[in-house]
């Protein structure tokens, strides 16, 4: 399969953007 990565690649994606949106968040509360 050519498109093996490509699961792999979309879940490290959304990974980093509920980190990310974690990050903002406590950003928020540290205020």
């Amino acid at each position: 399969m050519p498109d093996a990565g490509a699961p792999v690649f979309s879940s490290m994606i959304s990974l980093l953007l509920l980190l990310s949106f974690i990050f903002c968040l406590m950003c928020l509360f540290l205020q």
